[in-house]
């Protein structure tokens, strides 16, 4: 098994609705310049000054559904409908 060319380590924040998770995602990407934010995928609509790409990648539910169909995700919830590719770094 090869290893790819910029394998690191994975780390997924978890937490209740207003826990503050953005809040500390935010610090740690000003603090360490080696860590990439991977943004989720939801079915909601965006909420005001949030960006497609940047906060969430905004799809339909039916864009949702095809794509755990076609195994492009690391996990999925069809409770909250918010989601991580395998490809979605920045």
């Amino acid at each position: 098994m090869s290893k790819a060319k910029n394998a690191g380590n994975l780390f997924v924040v978890v937490a209740p609705s207003g826990a503050g998770k953005t809040t500390l995602v935010d610090a740690l990407l000003k603090r360490e310049s080696n860590i990439r934010l991977s943004p989720s995928y939801t079915t909601r609509a965006p909420r005001e000054g949030e960006k497609d790409g940047v906060d969430y990648f905004f799809i339909t539910r039916q864009q949702f559904e095809r794509m755990i169909k076609a195994g492009e995700f690391l996990e999925s919830s069809r409770t909250k409908h918010r989601t991580t590719t395998k490809n979605s770094s920045r």
